[in-house]
């Protein structure tokens, strides 16, 4: 088991930077502290900032946007289609992670100087994803004066962040072979062979940036499918995840500073299943659905136990807010969030990149004839592995719904069972449904990618007409600090569209 061992000491190291010109911001100098400080000080919070993907007030934004969960609670813009601005608050962590390449450096310790490559890519891919074109080339370099950086075309953001990734692996090779553990290393450092660990996590996220490029496999300079083959092809240079033991995840405790974001978060306590999700679980007996949310209360009036596949029932996301929250308060016959969200302070990890994923994500490479494998072998693979990861929040009593006996079962109705002509829409929901609470937005990015899962939106409280947003609209702090910049961007991808959450980024033209 992965643990999180915070040091009490990096509070008052870490925080180098302070805010003041939307997050590209100078270096202060504290004159009663040292001005540098180890690489592995730095890498807990790095960890942390960047695998924490629920923040609260949060009620979990990519459920809500992709309409595996709804809220009687209040209207979120996030469920009905309707917002506007994002944040870059990864900013604030890509200038940590510069300052780590840079004691990485003066202290002569390159292993930490690839770990922060990676985290450099990760937090660029999450920045790009949602905007389109971002500050990247001249991002960190606010503690030399730049403090109106350019930016770069999304494009070339998705060029760096792949060249950075193959950088970090060549860089970890020779740090591979178990004697080198990485002091600090919250996430990995209970294994006897961690930087290999960050290795498979490495590549294993290279994957998931290539299947997202599957729109642009044309491109000569990306070469995506290319880059794809090199990784599969030789795994001896590019290892990858091999089971859910190697997911790079953040792992919660009943300690302060290490508790799970949802714990006693109220802002929770009115989520509801989707109908549509919910019944889809329901009727093809999926046990994930134990983990994810509770029993209505008249089935457990009547008796019925979690195992029962009818104890559970959903709303239309897509109605309006007060008519779920009526059904909700006043029918007894609506799930909520399992409450072991809520209740338990570590109620499993954060997975910011996992193993069901990337076994998914070969499915469906393997489907598109970029690699020469079975495409259903690794479907199965996601679907397993998914199970697993599951089945110790289920809470059931032994021999039910075990995944090494219940899977043939499950796998054996024609609804799950892998069919060519139908590959890509299961490849995709069987994501989507392992996608729950956990890798930040990716839900949110495949529907967005491939139009899949098609989910309801005639419930009339939809916004939007309907339509999936396709981005975020760039801070609102970025048009009163580095304006110039920023309108440049926003003329050169979208013309007189304008900054708009339905603008086309070159992602997805």
């Amino acid at each position: 088991m992965k643990k999180i061992r915070l040091f009490t000491i990096i509070c008052s190291l870490l925080v180098l930077f302070s805010c003041s010109k939307a997050h590209f911001q100078e270096l202060n100098v504290n004159p009663d502290q040292s001005a540098t400080a180890p690489p592995y000080l730095l890498l807990p919070n790095i960890a942390v900032s960047s695998f924490t993907l629920i923040n609260p007030p949060d009620p979990g934004g990519a459920s809500l946007r992709c309409h595996q969960t709804g809220n009687a609670q209040q209207p979120y813009v996030e469920q009905f289609w309707n917002w506007l601005q994002g944040d870059y608050s990864t900013y604030t962590i890509l200038l940590q992670v510069h300052q780590m390449k840079l004691e990485a450096a003066n202290a002569q310790e390159p292993e930490y100087d690839g770990v922060a490559k990676f985290f450099d890519a990760y937090n660029f891919y999450k920045t790009t994803m949602l905007f389109g074109d971002i500050p990247f080339s001249q991002a960190e370099q606010a503690a030399t004066g730049a403090y109106n950086p350019a930016y770069d075309a999304q494009k070339s953001v998705f060029l760096g962040i792949l060249n950075e990734l193959d950088s970090a692996n060549t860089e970890l090779i020779p740090f591979s072979n178990g004697q080198s553990p990485l002091t600090g290393d919250i996430i990995y450092g209970s294994s006897s062979n961690d930087v290999l660990q960050w290795r498979k996590l490495i590549n294993s996220f290279t994957i998931r940036v290539l299947i997202t490029l599957s729109n642009k496999t044309a491109d000569p300079d990306l070469q995506v499918i290319s880059r794809f083959q090199k990784i599969y092809n030789d795994p001896s240079t590019y290892p990858l995840f091999q089971s859910n033991a190697d997911d790079g995840e953040l792992t919660y405790s009943n300690q302060n500073g290490n508790i799970y974001p949802l714990y006693k978060n109220t802002e929770v306590t009115r989520l509801y299943p989707d109908s549509a999700f919910c019944t889809w679980l329901t009727t093809n007996k999926d046990p994930r659905i134990i983990a994810y949310f509770s029993q209505t209360a008249n089935s457990i009036a009547a008796g019925k136990l979690p195992t029962d596949f009818s104890s559970y029932k959903g709303i239309d996301a897509s109605i309006v807010t007060t008519t779920a929250a009526d059904i909700f308060t006043e029918t007894g016959d609506c799930s909520g969030l399992n409450i072991r969200y809520t209740a338990n302070p570590a109620p499993e990890p954060h997975v910011a990149v996992g193993y069901p994923e990337l076994q998914f994500n070969l499915a469906e490479a393997a489907w598109r004839g970029w690699i020469t494998a079975s495409a259903e072998t690794f479907y199965k693979n996601g679907i397993q592995a998914s199970l697993s990861f599951y089945e110790p929040y289920e809470n059931l009593p032994a021999g039910t719904y075990q995944t090494a006996s219940y899977f043939p079962t499950y796998y054996a109705n024609p609804v799950v069972a892998y069919n060519s002509a139908t590959a890509l829409q299961q490849i995709i929901y069987q994501k989507y449904i392992a996608f729950f609470y956990n890798s930040f937005e990716e839900p949110y990015f495949n529907m967005r990618r491939t139009g899949l899962p098609v989910v309801t939106v005639n419930g009339g409280g939809m916004q939007n007409n309907g339509k999936l947003p396709l981005r975020f609209m760039y801070p609102i702090s970025e048009t009163q600090t580095n304006a110039a910049a920023l309108n440049a961007a926003i003329q050169s991808q979208f013309g007189a569209t304008g900054d708009n959450i339905n603008a086309i980024m070159w992602l997805l033209q």
